[in-house]
C-alpha cells in the first residue's frame, strides 16, 4: 500500500532563548514527504507522548514506538491519542529500556533489541504486557543462550531471527 508512517523531529522556538524538542509522528497515505520548508502535505499528525522515540511501527491497527524513557508504546491507530505503556503497572510490569535499537511485529507479538545491554525482549503487540527476554543482560558471548549486539530481531513461522552483529 502506499500508506507510510514517519517519526520525525523538529525544533519550536520558545522565544525564551532556548528551543523545545517536539517528536512528531506523520502519516503519509498516498502523498510523497514534502521535501519543501513549510511543506506539510501528510494525511496525519501525531506528537508523540514521550520524549525520545527510537522506532516506531505500524500494523493494520496499531502504531508501537520505543523510547528510553517511555518503554514501548502501543497506540491504537483509531485514535492515537488511547496507548497502552510498559509503564502502566496496571497493565503490565513496569518496564524501561536502556538502549532500545530495533523494533518489530508480527501482529501480535513485539520485539525490542537491545545491543548494549545484549537481549532481545518479546512483548504481547496488543497491550505491551512483558513475555520474555531472549539473551543473558551485560553479558555478551557467543554460546547458544548468549547474545552480543543484536540489533533487530523478527519472528519467522515458529523461529526467532536475530542480527547479533558482533557474532556471525
Amino acid at each position: 500500500t502506499n500508506d507510510c508512517w514517519y517519526l520525525t523531529v523538529r525544533e519550536k522556538h520558545t522565544g525564551l532563548n532556548s528551543n523545545l524538542t517536539e517528536f512528531t509522528i506523520h502519516r503519509y497515505n498516498g502523498n510523497v514527504p514534502s521535501t519543501q520548508v513549510g511543506g506539510e502535505n501528510y494525511d496525519q499528525r501525531f506528537v508523540c507522548p514521550f520524549p525520545f522515540p527510537n522506532f516506531a511501527k505500524a500494523s493494520a491497527t496499531k502504531l508501537i514506538t520505543a523510547n528510553q524513557l517511555g518503554g514501548l508504546v502501543i497506540h491504537d491507530l483509531s485514535d492515537l491519542n488511547t496507548y497502552e505503556t510498559t509503564l502502566e503497572t496496571d497493565t503490565t510490569i513496569n518496564f524501561k529500556f536502556t538502549d532500545p535499537w530495533g523494533l518489530s511485529s508480527d501482529g501480535t507479538r513485539v520485539l525490542v533489541t537491545e545491543p548494549a545491554v545484549n537481549v532481545v525482549h518479546a512483548f504481547d503487540g496488543d497491550v505491551g504486557i512483558y513475555r520474555g527476554t531472549a539473551g543473558i543482560a551485560y553479558e555478551p558471548g557467543d554460546d547458544k543462550s548468549h547474545m552480543n549486539g543484536p540489533a533487530h530481531a523478527i519472528i519467522h513461522d515458529k523461529y526467532l531471527v536475530v542480527v547479533d552483529t558482533k557474532n556471525h
